[in-house]
């Protein structure tokens, strides 16, 4: 099972659902968790 980062708050953590992208981090709440800050911008 791989282990997700999120950008932001530099969380890691194991997805509950194979195959299946979370929609926010579960530390910090954020929607933007996979995003660099040059895709935002």
């Amino acid at each position: 099972m791989e282990t997700l980062k999120c950008k932001r708050c530099d969380y890691e953590w194991k997805p509950k659902k194979k195959g299946a992208e979370p929609k926010s981090c579960p530390r910090c709440k954020s929607y933007i968790w996979n995003k660099d800050e040059d895709e935002i911008n």
